[in-house]
């Protein structure tokens, strides 16, 4: 199951975000910026659920 994560980057004052430890200015974040990531999650929608399926203990083992 995909998850939903909503973009709320209203801080808290005792659990920072992360965004404000990382360096921004690094090649991969620059690119990570770049990157329309909303065609990724459109492409592999299809192999997420709607719905999560039960844990099978079995699979455990």
């Amino acid at each position: 199951m995909k998850g939903n994560s909503e973009e709320n980057l209203q801080g808290e004052f005792f659990r920072p975000l992360l965004i404000d430890f990382v360096d921004m200015n690094p090649e991969l974040v620059l690119l990570a910026n770049k990157i329309e990531w909303s065609y990724f999650d459109k492409e592999f929608a299809k192999f997420y659920s709607k719905e999560a399926e039960p844990l099978c203990l079995f699979a455990l083992w």
